[in-house]
């Protein structure tokens, strides 16, 4: 079950640090009793509580979903990992197993007709790639609209909040890949 992966890769990053609950409570923002409850899996953590406890921690939201290391690996639409949002008009896939090498993730984002989906900044440098794929989407940066149509692609700063707004009839379904300011060859160090 996700939960449970996500639950130990937490707790493997956690004791690699040394932090208690108390430290990753303050670092992300999200309360220890729900941080304890991640850890051993009894509830699977929403969207934006994974975005904090990611942007807290300084983690690709990728590593939760990982456990092991590969070679290669080739992912199809099918084979997706969907992190749940608590939103029935959204849904969001993670692609490829996390590598402490790369300082890039790849997530596939569907939103249903008058979907909005609000994202914190994320870390300073970081930076969105976006590429549309189906439907309409209107990218919301600070006080800027931006639409967007399919096949157009826009790369922006995603170190501010924003928001995703699906304002169209139809489905809208694009690629985002999170690009960070830094390698993560530390954390491999640790782990």
């Amino acid at each position: 079950m996700i939960n449970i992966t996500i639950g130990n890769q937490l707790k493997k990053y956690r004791e690699s640090r040394n932090y208690s609950l108390d430290e990753v409570a303050l670092l992300t923002n999200v309360s220890k009793p729900s941080l304890s409850n991640i850890e051993r899996g009894t509830t699977s953590p929403s969207i934006s509580t994974l975005w904090k406890i990611s942007k807290g921690l300084s983690l690709p939201i990728a590593y939760f979903f990982s456990e092991k290391e590969v070679n290669y690996e080739i992912a199809t639409m099918e084979s997706l990992v969907e992190i749940v949002s608590g939103d029935d008009l959204i849904k969001t896939y993670t692609a490829f197993t996390w590598d402490p090498s790369d300082n890039f993730e790849v997530l596939f984002l569907e939103l249903l007709p008058g979907a909005k989906r609000e994202s914190k900044a994320h870390s300073d440098g970081t930076k969105e790639i976006i590429i549309l794929m189906e439907g309409e989407l209107t990218l919301k940066i600070q006080n800027d609209n931006i639409n967007l149509l399919p096949k157009q692609l826009l790369r922006f700063n995603a170190d501010s909040d924003h928001q995703y707004i699906n304002a169209g009839e139809g489905k809208c379904k694009f690629a985002s890949i999170m690009i960070y300011p830094y390698k993560i060859d530390k954390i491999r160090e640790t782990l």
